[in-house]
């Protein structure tokens, strides 16, 4: 159950990470940024969480937002925080993509479908196949002629 609930989690961050792709753009401008610590995890990598606050207007009402995009996965290299923050300052122009039906949701970077939620998905199926073989080879050491079709005849 858990694994079909990771991989339903990942189609979703994927279907709202193309939702966004078509979602119109506006003008905004940064006016907190904070690119995160780098904080070292259990085998000696780094990630950072950056933290962007920008205000932008659609049809002449002003919004503040803080997503950076939909996907909720961290940077895990320093290059990939540089190319998306490496101008990045407090009172910087940007360009940022508003849900047309809710106009105060909007995100900060649209890279369409990236490999993190990808990769949940498969792993959720990975995990629901691991369990479904790990089921069968149990019912099987449990009930060792069930489900044979054929068996030896009998002398």
């Amino acid at each position: 159950m858990v694994s079909f609930l990771i991989s339903l989690w990942g189609v979703y961050v994927c279907w709202k990470q193309h939702e966004t792709t078509e979602w119109p753009t506006a003008d905004a401008t940064v006016i907190k940024f904070d690119p995160g610590d780098y904080q070292p995890d259990w085998e000696g990598s780094w990630y950072a969480n950056p933290r962007v606050e920008y205000i932008y207007e659609v049809e002449g009402k002003e919004f503040v937002a803080d997503h950076i995009n939909p996907s909720p996965f961290n940077y895990q290299s320093k290059d990939s925080l540089r190319r998306d923050f490496g101008g990045m300052s407090t009172n910087a122009a940007s360009r940022i993509w508003y849900n047309p039906r809710k106009k105060s949701d909007a995100y900060l970077l649209n890279k369409g479908i990236t490999i993190g939620p990808v990769v949940t998905v498969f792993l959720g199926m990975g995990f629901a196949v691991l369990a479904l073989v790990g089921l069968r080879k149990k019912r099987d050491a449990e009930h060792p002629h069930r489900g044979n079709a054929r068996s030896a005849p009998e002398e």
